[in-house]
Order: structure tokens, then C-alpha cells, then sequence
């Protein structure tokens, strides 16, 4: 019951994050309170309350997306340790190895008792062995097959110890532990690994600017963006889709020639926004010779490729409805479509103050169009790599194209 000094104290009721108990110096009434820290950052407490993380909060796992916690290097070392209990190689355990083999068995017991697929089960009564290995049978790639079968090689080692049969105990313990490796990889490592594989493509795209960034085929470089599409998909703060690469936008006559074929066709964002990328090579010059004594004029190359790219936009809002007609599925606004030139290499070629302050001052003059140099794309996945604290060896990218 509450008194004049606790009752506008109420009690949370979501109890599965952290909370405090706080007593009530009046009537001993325990509270459970949550009080956000500062900008509604961690907790706080006051004097004498008691702080209780609730069981399940904290999660600890090599994969960070299934841990509550970040590790640091020096952290996840020591869990890697604490998974593999290396406890084992311990002296007291070198006099008593059979106690060291029940303590693995009863890891290997209270992770399966864990297992999703062996929930409701009483793993402890043997009657239901049959039901165990009849639900771990299916998938004997499962971390609880491979642990089961652990826990069934250790139960040989200690016969073999009983018997005094060295060769067959020395066989069966390293068995098992082969096998609850493998399940402690499996639940604890393999997502995570599969996590690094997943991003390998960021590597071998900045592997392959190292090793072709003088490429002057414009095929070449069309090739590598289709097939790295994630990379295009940096360039914006929405999330894009590429509806079609190598796409006709009209103007093909009679004779089927002057077709329009864009590089590459993007809708983005919630609005389906229509976004023309016409690319180049690194190799395709930014900048012409100087027209004024501080002044460079934009290349041929460059120029040309924006008037493209707007012709192509302007072919594209005309012939929209025709071009697709026989494709339901997809929706394109092209009231404001967004056009980008993907040219030149920035740092091979603008070497001094003058010709920057020129490029950024013809780029920066475009309505609708962006120009977006090769070495800056590569630098945006760069940037994406190095969130995964992923670096990559230049001198693994040396040779020929990729």
C-alpha cells in the first residue's frame, strides 16, 4: 500500500529491461522504477536504489546482430576462450580427466536443453533418447547434431578410460572435441563468418578499380557496374532499383537505327523517381586546355555526355507510356527525372587548384544533372567497406582486368 510520500511512484510493468528497485524510507514499499538518463540516453538511479538487469537482457554472441553487447578485439577473444572452455588444458583437469569430460558433457547437455528444436523435452529421462535423436536426425548438419553426437563420443572415452584402454580413449575425446567444435562454430561463429563473406563484393569492387582504373572500354566498365549494382546504389540517400541496364528511351526510326540506349535506368525512392546514369571511362578526360589564364573549359567527352544524358531524359518523358506498356509491374515518375555522368578519374587528372576550382565550378553550375567521377564512386564503397572495418590490399589488385 502506498503513503503520502510514494503513491505518485507507479510501478513499470514491462520488466523484460532493466529497471530499479527503489524503497520507499517512509512505508518500505518496493517500487520498480525506469528512468531514462540523460537525451533518453542509458538509466539512471537514485542513492540506495538497486539496479536489476533482467535475465535474457544480456546477450553475448559473435554475430552483432544477435548480441546486446558490442565486443571490443580484447572481448571477443575472451569469449571465443570462454566458449571453448579452455579450462580443460588446466593441471586439475590433467589429474582427473574424467571430471573434465562430465563437465563437457554437461555443457554439451545444457546447450541442447537450449536447442529450439528440443524444446519441451527432458533430455535427463532416457526415455526419451529416441525422440532426440529422431528430431536432431533430419538435419545431421545442425550445431545440436554435432553436439549430440560430441556428447556420444565423450560417453566412449570415459568406457574406454574405465577399460584402460588408452589407444580408443585418445580416439574418442579427440572425436568429440572435433565434433563440439564444429557446434560451437555453427551456433556461435558461422553467421558471422557468412556475414564477412557477404562482404567480400565491396573488397573485390575496390579490387577491381585497383587493377583497371586506366581500362579506356566503356564495356568494360559497364560490365563491373551491372554486376555491382549495390555500388551505383551509394550515390543516393534513397533506396534505388535498377529497372533495366543497356535500356532503350526511344528515338529508334523505321530503320531501327538512332535508338537511345541509356547505360542504366534506376527508379528511387518512395516516388519511384526516374534516374538516367549514362557512364564513361576513368580514362575520359574531365577538362579541356585552358580558356582563360585561371579558367580550364569542361571536355569535349564531358559536355557531350550531358547533353546526351539530357536527351535521353527528354526522349524517355516522351515515350513513357509506350515504353511500358507491356511492363505492369514496374512504375516510373519522370516528371523530375534525376541524371548522373559517371566520368573520369578526379585525382589522376585535376593535379592542381586551378583545374579543381574549374571542375567544381562547371559542376556545380548543372540544374538536374550530376557529375560523378569513377575514383569518387569507388571512395563511397570504400567508405561503405570500412563500417565493416573492412581493408583492403592494394597489392592483392595488381594485374590484369577482373
Amino acid at each position: 500500500m502506498a503513503c503520502n510520500e510514494c503513491d505518485k511512484l507507479v510501478d513499470v510493468t514491462n520488466l523484460s529491461l532493466p529497471y530499479v528497485v527503489r524503497t520507499c524510507n517512509k512505508c518500505g514499499r518496493e517500487i520498480t522504477l525506469r528512468n531514462l538518463g540523460a537525451h533518453g540516453i542509458g538509466y539512471k538511479g537514485d542513492k540506495g536504489d538497486r539496479f536489476v538487469i533482467p535475465p535474457g537482457f544480456l546477450k553475448l554472441s559473435a554475430n552483432p546482430l544477435s548480441s546486446s553487447l558490442q565486443f571490443t578485439s580484447h572481448g571477443l577473444s575472451q569469449f571465443v576462450e570462454m566458449v571453448f572452455d579452455l579450462d580443460i588444458v588446466s593441471q586439475q583437469h590433467k589429474k582427473n580427466f574424467p571430471a573434465a569430460i562430465h563437465k563437457i558433457q554437461a555443457n554439451i547437455e545444457q546447450f541442447l536443453k537450449n536447442a529450439e528444436s528440443l524444446r519441451g523435452l527432458d533430455l535427463d529421462d532416457p526415455a526419451n533418447n529416441e525422440e532426440i535423436s529422431k528430431r536432431i536426425g533430419p538435419d545431421p548438419k545442425s550445431a545440436e547434431w554435432f553436439g549430440f553426437m560430441a556428447h556420444g563420443a565423450c560417453s566412449i572415452a570415459l568406457r574406454a578410460i574405465e577399460d584402460g584402454n588408452a589407444s580408443e580413449a585418445a580416439w574418442a575425446m579427440a572425436t568429440a572435441e572435433r565434433l563440439r567444435a564444429i557446434a560451437i562454430f555453427k551456433s556461435n561463429f558461422e553467421e558471422t563468418v557468412f556475414m564477412g563473406h557477404s562482404a567480400r563484393p565491396l573488397i573485390d569492387f575496390m579490387r577491381i578499380w585497383d587493377a583497371n582504373k586506366t581500362i579506356k572500354d566503356e564495356a568494360f566498365w559497364h560490365i563491373k557496374l551491372r554486376e555491382n549494382a549495390f555500388a551505383i546504389s551509394q550515390l543516393f540517400s534513397v533506396p534505388v532499383t535498377l529497372i533495366q541496364d543497356k535500356a532503350y528511351v526511344g528515338g529508334m526510326s523505321l530503320d531501327q537505327k538512332d535508338a537511345r540506349l541509356l547505360d542504366f535506368l534506376y527508379s528511387g525512392g518512395s516516388a519511384n523517381e526516374a534516374i538516367l546514369i549514362e557512364i564513361k571511362t576513368p580514362m575520359t578526360r574531365l577538362l579541356a586546355g585552358k580558356y582563360r589564364k585561371n579558367v580550364y573549359s569542361p571536355s569535349a567527352e564531358l559536355s557531350g555526355s550531358i547533353v546526351q544524358v539530357n536527351d535521353y531524359c527528354d526522349s524517355l518523358r516522351a515515350n513513357i507510356d509506350r515504353l511500358l506498356r507491356n511492363k505492369p509491374e514496374v512504375r516510373l515518375n519522370t516528371f523530375n527525372p534525376r541524371r548522373i555522368v559517371i566520368i573520369g578519374n578526379y585525382e589522376r587528372e585535376l593535379t592542381d587548384e586551378i583545374k579543381r576550382k574549374s571542375f567544381a565550378l562547371f559542376r556545380s553550375s548543372l540544374t538536374g544533372t550530376d557529375v560523378i567521377t569513377f575514383d569518387e564512386l569507388f571512395q563511397k564503397v570504400e567508405q561503405l567497406a570500412r563500417l565493416f572495418n573492412l581493408i583492403r590490399n592494394p597489392t592483392l589488385s595488381e594485374g590484369s582486368q577482373m
